[in-house]
């Protein structure tokens, strides 16, 4: 039986912070009981998740938070697989783009008379 997982927005920015994105995670066999989803990010140097999350028994879904993480080190746009597993189901991922906040500093300054570079 498979899960599935959405996010959205499935682009977010480093420096969103906290809640930067909202997972679903979904089962469509609501006749079992509560079931423990376990999550993970595959690079939690640019998004993390909790360790888990329940979907109630007979629910549908649990949703749980992506935060965004700002390394502070200009590697422009990175990507983070989110996988859910759950005994006795098919795994679920679904990926989330990481846009990049830093940005390369600009250098301005001018070429003397002798062809120097000033700055």
């Amino acid at each position: 039986e498979p899960i599935s997982v959405v996010i959205a927005p499935t682009t977010i920015a480093e420096n969103a912070g906290v809640d930067a994105a909202l997972g679903t995670v979904t089962r469509t066999n609501t006749d079992d009981g509560p079931l423990t989803v376990t999550l993970a990010s595959s690079d939690t140097t640019e998004a993390t998740v909790a360790m888990s999350v329940v979907i109630p028994g007979s629910g549908a879904f649990a949703t749980f938070a992506i935060d965004a993480v700002d390394d502070n080190t200009l590697d422009g746009t990175q990507t983070s697989t989110i996988t859910a597993t759950a005994t006795g189901f098919v795994d679920a991922t679904q990926t989330v783009t990481v846009t990049d906040f830093e940005t390369i500093p600009s250098i301005t300054g001018r070429v003397g008379s002798s062809g120097d570079w000033y700055i």
